[in-house]
């Protein structure tokens, strides 16, 4: 991805701020301590899957079992995930 797509892809982000919405963003694996002072469970609790929400920038992320974000994004994207990973 070259400099001229970021660029427009968070023009467009800025232009239309319910997309963010509707996207998840892209990860690498990443330890977390687990979101005991920032974040809130929507789903799940600590030992499982989790959907959280940030409590200042409001995003979203899923935790493993292992506290390890697997995704975040807007909150339509991660219902979908998360409901994709429920499943199994």
């Amino acid at each position: 991805m070259n400099e001229y797509m970021v660029v427009k892809a968070f023009e467009m982000l800025a232009q239309n701020p319910d997309l963010f919405n509707k996207i998840s963003l892209p990860n690498l694996p990443t330890p977390t301590a687990g979101g005991h002072v920032f974040w809130s469970n929507l789903v799940g609790e600590d030992g499982e899957w989790r959907l959280q929400r940030n409590s200042f920038t409001q995003h979203y992320r899923i935790l493993d079992p292992d506290d390890v974000r697997m995704a975040w994004g807007g909150i339509e994207a991660m219902n979908r995930i998360f409901k994709q990973i429920a499943r199994f």
